[in-house]
């Protein structure tokens, strides 16, 4: 007997706490917009952030249907009550899957637009994204099984989606824009990988061969602290080198994160500590890449 589709139900299944990896691309691409085109659009702007966000919903949700169906997720492995909102809020599986395509289908009409605003480039984008979202959790042979997700994940979201944007908001479509992006692409990488170093027994229980399977927790959890110093590392160079007339705001940048280092070090990734290690990774790789937005929109407002 399944219980209905309650709000909050649909709340767990597209985790607003992750909307920080769709956000942070749009905010990006705004600020480079600003700064290196001297273009904000600010329609297109909030057209984008929308679009960002209903696109990860939809990731989410159609991940969590899939893990469902194919047994990863159960009430014997799923011990975080907001992972497993199929389970936990007895949802129907054919709902939270036809709740998905409502959202991937929304982001669909939104893109069709964006590409009748901008032209024909920002399709073949779209087409890419569609792919990889797709292909990540679906297919015979998901991403998600794979020790590719994070690499996926990083490009699409914290690459593609910027680069897209940029597009739209500025008119200009340039592949530098996917090397300024390169702080977010670890980042939102590393979003994922520290929900994966997490899962590691249950991810091992359903077969799949994920990065944190492969190295092990004690390695992987080693290669997530020095991950997220190399993000700061990377700000700080791109602000440097790149958006000089800014780059007094990487100083308290480095400050604040120092705070983070002892906390970072002594992190366990465990699925009892799951809830825990996500909203630390997710709030210091907001915290990175906010101060790099700042950056950028600071060499716009500063330079000669």
């Amino acid at each position: 007997m399944y219980s209905p589709l309650t709000f909050k139900a649909i709340k767990e299944l597209v985790a607003p706490q992750t909307w920080p990896a769709s956000v942070l691309p749009v905010l990006l691409a705004g600020a480079l917009s600003f700064t290196t085109y001297h273009i904000f659009a600010l329609f297109p702007f909030i057209l984008l952030l929308i679009l960002s966000i209903l696109l990860q919903s939809a990731v989410n949700t159609l991940n969590d249907y899939y893990d469902y169906v194919k047994g990863t997720d159960n009430e014997n492995n799923s011990l975080d009550t907001h992972d497993a909102s199929i389970i936990y809020n007895h949802i129907n599986p054919k709902s939270a899957f036809r709740t998905g395509l409502v959202l991937l289908g929304l982001a669909l009409l939104g893109g069709i637009y964006c590409v009748w605003l901008t032209g024909w480039p920002l399709l073949l984008i779209g087409l890419l994204g569609a792919a990889a979202v797709f292909f990540y959790s679906g297919g015979p042979l998901p991403i998600s099984y794979l020790p590719l997700g994070e690499l996926v994940s990083g490009l699409l979201m914290g690459g593609l989606i910027p680069l897209a944007a940029v597009y739209v908001i500025s008119g200009t479509l340039s592949p530098i824009v996917l090397y300024y992006t390169f702080p977010l692409i670890v980042g939102i990488g590393w979003i994922l990988l520290t929900n994966n170093t997490c899962d590691i027994e249950k991810d091992e229980l359903a077969n799949r061969h994920t990065v944190p399977i492969l190295l092990g927790r004690k390695n992987a959890s080693r290669l997530l602290f020095w991950g997220f110093v190399f993000i700061a590392a990377c700000v700080a160079h791109l602000g440097f080198y790149s958006f000089r007339p800014g780059f007094w705001i990487a100083l308290p940048m480095l400050i604040h994160f120092l705070f983070y280092v002892k906390r970072l070090w002594r992190m366990e990734y465990t699925a009892i500590n799951r809830r825990a290690a996500m909203m630390s990774t997710l709030r210091l790789i907001s915290v990175l890449n906010i101060y790099f937005i700042l950056i950028i929109i600071g060499a716009g407002v500063f330079s000669d």
